[in-house]
């Protein structure tokens, strides 16, 4: 069974999130093929696979642009085959009832502006990028650290992603994959 894992990246975060996806697909035997938003090919088609995740991050209250348009194109495609999402955000990582709120608003927002409503979804952490950002931004960012209580130190990244959760979540995708394929 092939699964497409398409991603949406902006820092990398999410794109290392995809691959270990892709490594668990492969681990329990499905043949995964990872897939940039950003570079799908004009002639793509969803035809040879039997499910997708999907992964975009969210930047500035919006997920990227290429995941927007990739939803747009495919909705259909998508929903006659198992799927799921996962949404990669800061905010996943918090305990402010605030945030996650503020989330949830972007995600349904999300999936009210592309048409597309995934089978699963999971919220994962991302990370802060200090050693990518430029001056401004890594201000800005060990600020908004600062301010959920994280002690930063911007001389090394800092990921935020629960690998235990996440691995959780792909192999209960992979079971109910796999319990559809089993009924078909």
């Amino acid at each position: 069974m092939r699964i497409a894992i398409i991603y949406a990246t902006t820092e990398g975060q999410t794109l290392k999130i995809a691959r270990r996806t892709a490594e668990l697909c492969q681990a329990a035997g499905y043949e995964a093929e990872l897939l940039n938003a950003v570079a799908v090919p004009a002639d793509f088609i969803m035809a040879p696979y039997e499910a997708a995740v999907l992964l975009s991050s969210v930047h500035v209250g919006h997920y990227q642009a290429a995941m927007s348009t990739f939803l747009n194109d495919y909705k259909d495609d998508l929903t006659a085959i198992p799927n799921a999402f996962i949404s990669v955000s800061l905010s996943a990582a918090s305990t402010d009832q605030d945030d996650v709120d503020g989330l949830r608003e972007v995600t349904d927002d999300f999936y009210k502006q592309t048409g597309f409503t995934p089978l699963y979804e999971h919220l994962a952490a991302g990370a802060f990028r200090f050693t990518r950002y430029d001056f401004f931004k890594r201000w800005a960012m060990k600020l908004i650290a600062a301010q959920k209580g994280i002690d930063a130190d911007t001389s090394k990244d800092l990921e935020l992603t629960d690998w235990p959760a996440l691995d959780a979540f792909v192999k209960d995708f992979l079971a109910a994959v796999a319990r559809t394929s089993d009924a078909a």
